[in-house]
């Protein structure tokens, strides 16, 4: 969504619309969400060979002499079920870590439950603990602390 904003903002400001580069058909043809062992990541290396791809998620096996040859096919129809089954071998943050070293963009797919909750946000101290009605709910701690207005303030508002 960051990426279409940005696109419409500009498109608002200057009247220029951009374009996308184009996004060289390679890399293994699926669909760029997979389940992981502990929820939904979002895989995309652009502009990597499929062979490099299929190594890095341990397809090694079908990587024949005959398959390495650059334009070779790539036969994902006889790796969909090994992808599916390496790829929930793995947590998410295995993943995207592993293929942030090489550059590529592995990205955790989460709710906002799992944002709130996830080990980002934590390191953050993004979250913070709010009575409500007796009850202790966690919000976000944004640059907002309504908390810390005095009295005299709240009035003059």
């Amino acid at each position: 969504m960051q990426h279409w904003t940005r696109h419409v903002a500009d498109y608002a400001y200057s009247g220029m619309p951009l374009q996308r580069q184009p996004r060289e058909p390679r890399g293994i043809p699926y669909r760029h969400t997979a389940r992981a062992n502990d929820g939904w990541i979002f895989l995309l290396a652009l502009r990597q060979p499929w062979q490099d791809m299929a190594a890095f998620l341990g397809l090694g096996d079908y990587l024949t002499a005959e398959r390495m040859q650059p334009g070779a096919e790539q036969p994902w129809d006889e790796m969909e079920d090994d992808f599916t089954r390496l790829i929930s071998e793995k947590s998410r943050y295995d993943w995207f870590t592993q293929a942030a070293d090489l550059g590529w963009t592995f990205a955790p797919l989460e709710d906002p439950w799992a944002v709130a909750h996830g080990p980002q946000t934590q390191a953050r101290g993004s979250m913070r603990d709010v009575d409500v009605d007796g009850r202790t709910i966690k919000v976000p701690g944004l640059p907002f602390r309504f908390d810390e207005l005095d009295s005299s303030t709240d009035q003059e508002a």
